[in-house]
């Protein structure tokens, strides 16, 4: 089990000036990016990561893949949010 408060700090791209913060939890790897200048952004990545290692890291192998696509697409939608 990945340790919550062993999270890496998020870096900042100062090129695409954006947060970013990469996780990999049992060979699934995850990126969380926030734009949002300064701590706010910082902060909202790792707020994500935190939610993301409670809640939904752990998918089911049987997982049918409509089920599996809404997800993505739910996820995809969060991480497109215009600031």
């Amino acid at each position: 089990m990945y340790q919550i408060d062993r999270i890496p700090q998020p870096k900042w791209d100062k090129k695409n000036k954006k947060w970013t913060l990469s996780i990999m939890i049992d060979g699934k790897r995850k990126q969380f990016v926030s734009r949002a200048p300064g701590m706010p952004g910082k902060r909202d990545c790792r707020d994500r990561a935190k939610e993301w290692i409670e809640n939904g890291h752990q998918m089911s192998e049987k997982l049918k893949f409509v089920v599996a696509y809404q997800r993505f697409i739910e996820d995809y939608t969060q991480s497109r949010t215009v600031w």
